[in-house]
Order: structure tokens, then C-alpha cells, then sequence
């Protein structure tokens, strides 16, 4: 039995390990009193084992004691010099001694809108900073394929498992970042496969680039109903079975397991699933988007009341906040009232991770009418509360003493974005950028944290 218990007291436990045979499972007797599931494994050579030094390394390596407080400083927008950066931010620290060869991983983690959904921004963000710091993994991704989003790094193979986000439902039980996938009774579905339901309700995550060695997996799961375990597979022999012990809550495992991978479930359980992060225990960075079409900072309002828990989570060391754009459309907005939620969302993060950095993404410029039907030399009509929403979001990295980052700046300032669309480097809807477009102004951001290591 292995038990990991990060700094902020999230415990992964694999239990005791069993053969499994095709799905008649030996049950597994635990000593511990902290787990939160019964990790049930069978293979011709199983992982979980040999997963411990690796996994204890991790952990070890996110709780190193720094012996200074956090100080924070401002730092401004787009190629202002970095120098007035306190030296002792632990983050910063951090960052400079992965740069300097250290064997630690540096996470980072971006929520947002449409411009993080899309993947196109943060995807060349990931490209430039792994290869200048390292790769250590795909990150935290969707659990499922989710309509009108993308994801970069793998693809998905999906069997009736739906698909919730917070931006279109009711306040509800949402983990980090708003998506859920879940199942459910359905007696529609074929119960003839011999594996008594396990192929109705399945989906398959395969890595758009090649991975040879096993990857560290971590499921964020909450078992609504259930009678039999979350089952996992991979292509090399590898199975788990998972039995969560705490019912109707969110909980963590982590398991060791080769991509591509099958989850499946029975098909009279109901479970619902939120993020998968995936690592592959090397040293660099990770940077997982957590974004919604349509998003605005306001909608973490109808995440559970424990996302901060799942923030945590992650271990960010730096946590990217893109949002504005969808605010910036309404034509009056209570400003003092937004301003209020970002201070609150800020200082949020900052006691939920008082050793990350936290970087404000200034909303890009965003057009309602573009200069194409404003006339011939027109820079278009401003998005409505578009400098409002800037001056917000500069203002509050200003008093809360974190990062701030113009990408109307790094576009060119105002007036910008009419250029974008006539370079084709931005669609003609005059808000979302063209592949080009998002790389362009991506290399910017990405050259900007570089420096941050020096």
C-alpha cells in the first residue's frame, strides 16, 4: 500500500493490490483510514507498484520549505522590464531553478473563455515554454470530447458518457473548470456484451503524440450511485479497478498506466467525472487550459463550493486567469461589482496556493462592428465595456500585487484587432483570433514568462 498526502492534505492511496481476471475481481482489504478508493489491479505487469518512488519524488518535490513569507510585486504589461520582481517569490524561485536543471515539475494552469477552449493560445504557450524548460506532461484535460471545444494533446473514443458545463446549467456540484461528464440509468443501452454492462458507457483517451512509458493519471470522480468499480484499461494489459469509498463526493485517484486508455463503467451506475490530469514524471512544465466557450469569471460562482480544494489540487505554481471578453460585450456593467469579484477570485487563489503566482490576462481588443461596415479606413466599433473590463482587470493586479499581461499590447494596442483581421490573423467576427492569430500573440505571453526565469 502506498499513501501520498500532498501539503494541502489531498491523500492518494493504492490499497492493496490484487490479480484481476476479466472483471471478476478479488476484493482488496485496506489498513488505512485516510483512502479514498480501492484500487483493485490486474495485469501481466502491473504499475501500481512500481509507481512509488516516482510518486513520493512528485510530491516530494511540489512541498519543498522555503524559509521567506510570499511577497508578491506588480508586474505590467506586455515587454515592461522585469527587474523590480521581488527575488524571493516562491514561484518565480521555482521557475528559475527548473531553468537552472533542477529535476522538478512547474505547473501551470490557465482558466478561461473561448480564446483558452479553443486551445489554439495555450497550446503554443505549452510548445514554447516545453521546450524551453522541459516536458512533463499533457496536463489536466477534459474528461470527454466537448462540443464546440478542443483539445490538442489527445483524442477521445466516446460511448454514451454525456457531457455538463457550468456556463449552460443550473448552479451545481462542477469541480474545477466546469465540465462534467456522466452517466446514468439508461435501459436503452445494450446489455449483451458479456462483461455485464461494461461496454455500454466508455471512452478512450489516446495521445496525439507518441508516449512509450506509463503516465501518472489522476481521476477527479464523484460516484453518485454505484455497486461496482470504475475500471481501467490500457493497451498493454494493464487493468485497474477503482471502488471510491466516500460516496457521493468528489475524490481523487491516481493510478500508473500506459495511453491510450479506456475508462468504463457499468451501466446501472451513475458517475459523473471531472478533469484528468496526466503526467509522465519528468522534469518541465505543464499547462492545462480549463476553458468554456462564452466563460466569464462571474460562472465560477456555479462551481462547487470546494473548487478551491480542487484548485489546489493541481499544485499550480502559476495560475493564468483569461477572461473579459464575454463581460466586455454587455453594454453597461456594474463595475464596482466585477471589480469586487476579481479582487475576491484573486485573493481566492492566493490563500488556496499562497506559493503560486497569479498572472491576469488583460481582455484582447474585441470589435461589435468591424471597419469593413464602418468604413473603409475604420478600426471598427470597441466591444462596449471593452476598456471598462481592461481597466478592471490592470487595476486589480495593481492592488492585489499580481501578474498583469496586455494581450491588446502584444496585438499592437487599439485599433489592433481590424489589422489582425486583415492580416488573417483574427476571423471576421471581429473577437476570435485565426490559428495564426492566437500563435502570434502566444509567442509574446510565452517569450514574457521566459524572461521570468532569468
Amino acid at each position: 500500500m502506498l499513501r501520498l498526502t500532498t501539503k494541502h492534505k489531498f491523500r492518494f492511496t493504492i490499497n492493496t493490490v490484487l490479480r484481476l481476471g476479466l472483471l471478476l475481481f478479488a476484493v482488496g482489504c485496506s489498513s488505512s483510514s485516510g483512502g479514498t478508493g480501492k484500487h483493485i489491479v490486474g495485469s501481466q505487469k502491473s504499475l501500481a507498484s512500481s509507481s512509488s518512488a516516482s510518486l513520493a519524488l512528485a510530491l516530494q518535490s511540489s512541498q519543498q520549505d522555503y524559509s521567506q513569507g510570499e511577497n508578491t510585486s506588480i508586474i505590467g504589461e506586455g515587454a515592461r522590464d522585469t527587474s523590480s520582481i521581488n527575488k524571493n517569490i516562491f514561484w518565480r524561485d521555482k521557475l528559475k531553478r527548473l531553468a537552472r536543471g533542477e529535476k522538478i515539475v512547474f505547473r501551470v494552469v490557465q482558466l478561461g473563455d473561448s480564446h483558452t477552449a479553443g486551445e489554439f493560445f495555450t497550446q503554443t504557450v505549452r510548445q514554447q515554454l516545453q521546450e524551453r524548460f522541459g516536458d512533463a506532461g499533457i496536463g489536466w484535460i477534459y474528461p470527454t470530447k466537448v462540443g464546440g471545444q478542443r483539445q490538442s494533446q489527445v483524442s477521445y473514443e466516446s460511448k454514451n458518457w454525456k457531457v455538463m458545463t457550468s456556463r449552460r446549467a443550473a448552479p451545481a456540484d462542477f469541480p474545477l473548470g466546469g465540465v462534467v461528464a456522466f452517466t446514468g440509468n439508461n435501459s436503452s443501452a445494450s446489455n449483451n456484451d458479456g462483461r455485464g454492462g461494461y461496454e455500454d458507457y466508455k471512452v478512450t483517451i489516446s495521445s496525439r503524440k507518441s508516449l512509450d512509458n506509463p503516465q501518472q493519471v489522476t481521476f477527479s470522480l464523484r460516484p453518485i450511485s454505484v455497486e461496482r468499480p470504475f475500471f481501467i484499461a490500457d493497451t498493454k494489459g494493464n487493468k485497474v479497478g477503482v471502488m471510491p469509498q466516500q460516496p457521493n463526493q468528489w475524490q481523487y485517484e491516481t493510478i500508473m498506466i500506459h495511453l491510450p486508455f479506456t475508462y468504463r463503467v457499468n451501466r446501472n451506475d451513475v458517475w459523473q467525472l471531472g478533469y484528468i490530469n496526466i503526467e509522465n514524471q519528468n522534469p518541465g512544465i505543464t499547462l492545462s487550459a480549463f476553458g468554456i466557450n462564452g466563460a466569464t469569471l462571474n460562472q465560477t460562482g456555479k462551481w462547487r463550493q470546494g473548487w478551491l480544494r480542487d484548485l489546489q489540487q493541481t499544485q499550480a505554481d502559476l495560475v493564468i486567469l483569461s477572461y473579459g471578453t464575454n463581460e466586455s460585450m454587455a453594454k453597461n456593467i456594474q463595475k464596482d461589482k466585477i471589480t469586487k469579484l476579481w479582487q475576491q477570485r484573486v485573493r481566492d487563489i492566493k490563500q488556496a496556493l499562497p506559493k503560486a503566482g497569479v498572472l491576469i490576462i488583460g481582455a484582447p481588443e474585441s470589435l461589435i462592428r468591424t471597419g469593413k461596415k464602418s468604413g473603409k479606413n475604420s478600426c471598427g466599433k470597441r466591444a462596449h465595456s471593452l476598456d471598462v473590463m481592461q481597466n478592471i482587470q490592470k487595476t486589480v493586479a495593481q492592488q492585489e500585487n499580481v501578474l498583469f499581461w496586455s494581450w491588446e499590447k502584444a496585438m499592437g494596442g487599439k485599433c489592433s484587432m481590424q489589422k489582425f483581421i486583415s492580416r488573417d490573423l483574427a476571423r471576421s467576427d471581429g473577437v476570435h483570433f485565426t490559428m495564426d492569430g492566437y500563435k502570434e500573440t502566444a509567442k509574446k505571453l510565452a517569450d514574457y514568462l521566459i524572461r521570468l526565469s532569468k
